[in-house]
């Protein structure tokens, strides 16, 4: 089995549960780490959710979920002193 290493595009996040990146046919994901930056000047929300195949979002595949992302900074945090949100590798 091959290992390749691909970033996930980098997108603006919408107001609802949207697609952001499919699996391959006959792959798996190794998701190790995902980053979310908050440009705005008001704090936001982000929820991941981890969809199988054919699958909606929903309640029962949440990630991440509804974690506070203060006006002008990230998820993870990895300012000094900082709070982080890792996120553990899951096969999808």
């Amino acid at each position: 089995m091959s290992i390749k290493p691909n970033n996930i595009v980098a997108a603006q996040l919408t107001n609802a549960a949207a697609t952001y990146y499919t699996a391959p046919a006959n792959t798996k994901v190794v998701l190790k780490k995902l980053t979310f930056t908050n440009t705005d000047t008001v704090a936001r929300t982000v929820t991941v959710y981890l969809v199988p195949s054919g699958g909606t979002a929903g309640v029962t595949n949440i990630l991440v979920s509804a974690r506070a992302i203060a006006a002008g900074d990230a998820m993870p945090n990895t300012q000094s002193g900082a709070a982080t949100y890792p996120v553990e590798p899951v096969l999808a």
